[in-house]
């Protein structure tokens, strides 16, 4: 069975248990020592999932995030239900569409950053054409 799509994005209340050998800690620093075998397992929907009818997944289309470290196709996982605080990556709709955006409080007010500096910061309020639709909680990148 296909899930339905919800406002584009994909809810993990509707995928499948995904389980993956889990080869445990990996050093990105001194190494360590390594099994020679893995029999562990790591569901990622527990992982990357703290509330999944509220967690969605979509693909990133465009390069204006370049700097913020997410690039085309890359799959953000998004979560309703987490507080649009400071600094935080958010998925914004705007006049019917999706983009995802820095948000940032000032003077008790949360603003919403472009990428591109000829654009001023916009104030998301009640009445406003933006609203803060979800916050980005994981990027999944394909780096091969």
């Amino acid at each position: 069975m296909i899930p339905e799509l919800i406002d584009g994005f994909l809810p993990f209340a509707d995928t499948l248990d995904l389980e993956l050998p889990f080869a445990g800690d990996i050093s990105a620093g001194l190494p360590i020592s390594a099994a020679d075998y893995i029999e562990d397992a790591i569901d990622l929907n527990k992982e990357l999932v703290s509330d999944p009818f509220s967690t969605f997944v979509g693909k990133v289309k465009g390069f204006t995030l370049a700097s913020e470290g997410i690039a085309e196709d890359d799959i953000l996982v998004v979560d309703k239900s987490v507080a649009p605080l400071n600094k935080r990556l958010a998925i914004c709709l705007h006049n019917g569409q999706y983009s995802v955006k820095r948000i940032t409080e000032k003077n008790r007010k949360v603003y919403i950053i472009s990428e591109n500096p000829h654009v001023e910061l916009t104030c998301v309020h009640e009445g406003h054409d933006y609203m803060i639709w979800g916050i980005v909680t994981y990027i999944i990148k394909k780096i091969v």
